[in-house]
């Protein structure tokens, strides 16, 4: 190997270590942990790799799907579908996994986009140091950073930019590829696999690649019939890729008609989604979004005030000066308000003209990075190389000093990502049917209703239809079907409905369920506000349809199966704790949040609480349960039998019950004589109705002798 090629690897192996000193506390853990940044999308980009291997499988159109946010047929044309990385993912994915190769896309991608951005920067510097810095900052920009922590396998991709402006370079001027023809055919390669990559990415070529092209057409304008050709020759590989190999998401497009059709982004939403004119001057105030860096601006900064000063420089340094500004423009969104003075910017343009369906002006940042960077290390290329002793050290301390602007030796965040059996024995059933997620969440793009939308990921496992989750478009009226109704927003919000709302809810929610049909509904209870999980779970357990309710082991999943699938073997209750994290498939109406009396876990009841228990039929059964009144003694009424149950401390209180007792054959009514607020009693801002707590229920079989 040339020492050209050694310090080539050499240069790779340094950005890959750089990536893993970045991410290792998620790489380390691949199997099961997924990144956790501000927004993360794990759940619908993991899943696109999942639809398209089952797709091709199935024999199913890659750009249609009914298998999230159903019952809908979603166009995928404009969703973040991100191709490119399929088919080694459906490689790699059944050796590593599919969260680790989720998560080994990520780490591969700042190593190549760091060692892209060296090669091009290479052609401007014979300083390898001086290129190197400049892939760092390039590669592991703060908002390359959270795009990854937020797993945007869209954006990580940066790699594009340098690579393609490098293959252009190399036909107009030969060095590494000595056939021009080959470099035309990876060329088209190239742009072929960034439009997969995401439709954004030739839009920023046009502002990085094409006034690079236009000024080397000028500058070897001698020769300019063979670039030309080359650079038709190329875009024509591209098209037939698509057209012949793997159709573009264009095609998508025409199987539902117009795609424009999806909502635009409202201006607020390009405003809440822009670069802010603060952050160029250095503002560290927002390190989520913005860029927020000091040293990279200084590197920029000092190389434009030197070039204004001194007024000369060659003519690339003023090419990339000058590209440097349209998208430096267009980050800053549709306007800028200084003072009371709001002026219209470029990009309200932009947006206009593409029907504002590019609706985050602050990824501009990327072009004008690129453009930014090469600009810089074009002017500290000379100084370098004549300082050089000098400059080779202030080199070293600069990358040391990028390192720890750009934050790369922090805590990248991370989340476990849960694996339930139950998932997969699902999976293994062959049978149609629909799985239901609780909270529903529904998301698209820029706003949605509910929590939960994450729930996706599970569909990797169960592959079945799943009505929760998140796609980047689809039209309002799919939206809409859900937001407005009644049913939809209950199961997203389980707030307050009145009782007559709640029967049209019910009526409603078991239509769907025979119309789809519905197998299972989950509650995952991580994303169920605490004062709601008993509004979803108690209405669940309440549904004569629904098979005996299951809990998962670290009790944040509890499920119901349809009886039309077949109910498993029941499991007859012996002891519910109150209180305790599987509780709550025991519990109805009329319960309120655990709380701890003095260790011992509790609930407080209201005047009427439903208690679920599953009994063998022809048995009787004794009830001893502990108990507490509210304020002042209170009787109570269970099984037709009546107990005084006293406030001055925990009390011990039996009853005998048989299955026919309960209603439906599982509901027990707990009713008390009153309830009281400590609103009303005591002025507190505590206005539950209280009537007694209760810490425990033991269900013990009564012999024979005993039950008469």
């Amino acid at each position: 190997m040339s020492d050209r090629g050694r310090l080539a690897l050499l240069v790779l192996a340094a950005y890959a270590g750089l990536s893993f000193l970045m991410m290792g506390a998620l790489l380390v853990r691949a199997g099961n942990f997924v990144p956790d940044g501000p927004g993360t999308d794990y759940s619908h980009f993991i899943w696109n790799y999942w639809w398209m291997g089952y797709a091709l499988e199935n024999g199913l159109s890659l750009w249609q799907t009914d298998y999230v946010l159903y019952p809908h047929q979603h166009n995928l044309s404009l969703h973040t579908l991100t191709p490119l990385w399929f088919p080694a993912y459906a490689v790699t994915a059944p050796v590593f996994g599919q969260i680790a190769t989720a998560n080994l896309i990520l780490w591969v991608s700042f190593a190549l986009s760091g060692w892209a951005m060296w090669w091009w920067l290479r052609g401007y510097t014979t300083s390898a140091g001086l290129a190197f810095a400049g892939g760092l900052l390039y590669a592991f920009q703060p908002y390359v950073q959270v795009s990854a922590s937020a797993m945007h396998f869209n954006l990580v991709a940066l790699w594009w930019l340098p690579l393609i402006a490098c293959l252009w370079r190399e036909v107009v001027t030969p060095r590494l590829i000595k056939r021009r023809a080959v470099t035309v055919i990876l060329l088209g390669l190239a742009l072929w696999g960034s439009w997969l990559t995401d439709l954004q990415w030739p839009l920023f070529l046009a502002f990085t690649v094409v006034p690079y092209g236009l000024w080397t057409l000028w500058t070897h304008r001698h020769r300019i019939q063979p670039l030309l050709i080359a650079g038709f020759a190329s875009a024509g590989i591209m098209a037939a890729l698509a057209l012949l190999v793997w159709p573009l998401p264009q095609v998508g497009m025409t199987d539902t008609g117009d795609p424009f059709l999806f909502p635009p982004a409202g201006l607020q939403t390009i405003r809440d989604w822009a670069i802010p004119l603060s952050a160029l001057i250095g503002d560290r105030s927002d390190m989520i979004r913005r860029l927020g860096l000091t040293v990279p601006y200084l590197l920029f900064f000092i190389p434009l005030i030197g070039l204004l000063i001194w007024r000369r420089g060659r003519a690339a340094l003023w090419l990339w000066l000058a590209a440097t500004i349209p998208p430096t423009l267009l980050m800053l969104g549709a306007d800028v308000v200084i003072g009371e003075t709001v002026i219209r910017l470029p990009y309200s343009y932009l947006h206009d003209a593409l029907s504002g369906q590019f609706r985050t002006p602050e990824r501009f940042v990327f072009p004008a990075l690129f453009n930014a960077v090469t600009f810089a290390v074009l002017f500290w290329s000379p100084l370098v190389r004549r300082w050089q002793i000098v400059g080779r050290v202030a080199l070293v301390a600069v990358i040391f000093v990028l390192i720890a602007d750009l934050a790369l030796l922090r805590t990248f965040p991370t989340r476990e990502l849960r694996d339930y059996p139950i998932h997969h024995e699902i999976g293994d059933d062959p049978r149609e049917y629909v799985v239901l997620d609780l909270p529903l969440a529904v998301h698209y793009g820029w706003t949605g209703m509910g929590r939960g939308h994450h729930t996706q990921i599970y569909a990797i496992r169960h592959q079945k239809r799943v009505v929760n989750g998140f796609l980047a478009r689809m039209p309002y009226t799919y939206f809409a079907y859900y937001a407005d109704s009644p049913l939809f927003t209950w199961l997203a919000n389980g707030d307050d409905r009145p009782p007559e709302e709640m029967a049209r809810i019910q009526a409603q929610f078991d239509a769907y369920v025979d119309e789809w049909p519905v197998g299972y509904v989950f509650a995952h209870l991580e994303w169920m506000p605490p004062e709601r999980i008993l509004r979803w779970v108690g209405w669940m357990n309440a549904h004569p349809d629904f098979c005996q309710p299951r809990i998962s082991e670290d009790g944040l999943l509890i499920w119901w199966r349809h009886s039309a699938l077949d109910c498993p073997p029941v499991t007859v209750s012996a002891m519910i704790d109150i209180g305790a994290a599987d509780d709550w498939v025991h519990l109805g109406a009329g319960w309120h949040y655990a709380e701890s009396f003095g260790g011992r876990s509790a609930r407080w009841a209201e005047a009427d609480a439903d208690l679920y228990l599953h009994l063998a039929p022809d048995a009787a059964y004794r009830l001893t349960f502990s108990a507490v009144a509210f304020e002042r003694a209170r009787e109570v009424v269970i099984a037709g039998q009546t107990l005084t149950i006293t406030a001055d401390d925990w009390g011990e209180y039996s009853v005998d019950i048989r299955r026919d007792d309960l209603y439906e054959g599982r509901l027990l009514a707990i009713t008390h004589t009153s309830a009281d607020s400590p609103a009303a009693l005591f002025g507190s801002a505590d206005s539950r109705q209280l009537a007694a707590a209760y810490a425990r229920f033991d269900i013990v079989p009564l012999n024979a002798e005993e039950s008469r």
